[in-house]
């Protein structure tokens, strides 16, 4: 029967020198000494008539030595690791056969490249849509992490409130004559005037006394649709003005949301 290092040249000839490596990297020594550890006694030396088993600690070891020690060896691989960083890679011909061709991307490089295409293609997506125009006015970084952030400690009710009020698709006149859930799309207090987000933030003269309070705390922002609606301490300002309107109250009871300390605000 042919002995497991027969079959194994190079891993015979290697175990008859003692092989040392010189790493910089802790990461590295750690692996090292785990493998050590673990490695099964898997190499048996056809030398030893007792057959005694051979460790891969037998044969290797490793060294950890200074990053930029004087070391000659250290130092010729760092030039020629920023030459090739400066001036790129050598000629082929100079390369080593298995460096020639392409080298593979790693998982990594194409989760990133997958993640890059996705947003891209969501971009677009979004662009065609027809609801992109209204919406960019009140939020032009319409982004998921973003409105994740601005909606930070809101209930689920005074979410969907916010989300409705910035897509249009509310509980207010105009949209439920769209989808023939009113009889007009008129304001029940302002002639010839839809109710939409807009009026009733804005303009609805049953609502000025409590839009001159906000527009004591928020001052000239207090006028822009886009701030109140996507400024993330904006947002509790104008949730407590809907709420004290009594506008959504059949729907969404107590919308009321408490207020966080931003200068930006």
């Amino acid at each position: 029967m042919d002995h497991p290092m027969d079959e194994c040249p190079a891993l015979r000839s290697s175990t008859e020198v003692h092989w040392t490596v010189f790493t910089p990297s802790i990461s590295i020594m750690n692996r090292y000494q785990t493998i050590v550890r673990t490695s099964p006694a898997c190499l048996v030396d056809n030398k030893s008539s007792s057959s005694s088993p051979l460790f891969m600690k037998d044969w290797t070891s490793m060294t950890w030595v200074a990053g930029h020690m004087n070391s000659e060896g250290n130092e010729a691989v760092d030039k020629l690791a920023k030459e090739a960083a400066e001036f790129g890679s050598s000629e082929q011909q100079q390369l080593p056969t298995f460096l020639r061709r392409q080298l593979p991307n790693g998982l990594s490089g194409y989760l990133q490249q997958i993640a890059q295409l996705s947003k891209e293609g969501n971009e677009k997506w979004w662009k065609r849509s027809k609801r992109y125009k209204r919406t960019k006015t009140i939020d032009p970084d319409l982004s998921a992490p973003n409105y994740i952030k601005v909606t930070n400690g809101l209930n689920r009710r005074q979410t969907s409130v916010l989300t409705q009020m910035r897509t249009g698709h509310d509980t207010l006149n105009k949209h439920l004559h769209r989808i023939k859930r009113a009889d007009s799309p008129g304001c029940p207090y302002c002639l010839n005037t839809s109710e939409d987000t807009t009026h009733v933030l804005l303009r609805c003269w049953k609502y000025a006394a409590l839009r001159h309070q906000l527009r004591l705390t928020l001052k000239r922002k207090a006028y822009s649709l886009q701030h109140l609606l996507s400024n993330r301490s904006a947002i509790r300002h104008t949730l407590n003005f809907l709420n004290k309107t009594g506008r959504l109250r059949a729907t969404y009871r107590d919308i009321s949301a408490e207020l966080i300390d931003d200068d930006k605000c």
